[in-house]
């Protein structure tokens, strides 16, 4: 199970703000695609939030 470290921007939709930070992540699939990163990252964070990839490395 590879980990991912990604940055992302971070919005939340209830308050229209937005922030970019750093986060790490395992995946099932190997090599990693987006939308799995993207799953882990919905699990990770509370509803109400939607994620922009900024950068992904598969560590």
């Amino acid at each position: 199970m590879p980990q991912v470290h990604v940055k992302i921007k971070r919005t939340d939709t209830k308050t229209n703000s937005s922030s970019t930070q750093t986060a790490s992540v395992y995946v099932q699939q190997n090599p990693p695609t987006e939308s799995a990163v993207i799953a882990k990252l919905k699990e990770q964070f509370p509803k109400g939030n939607e994620f922009v990839i900024l950068e992904m490395k598969a560590q």
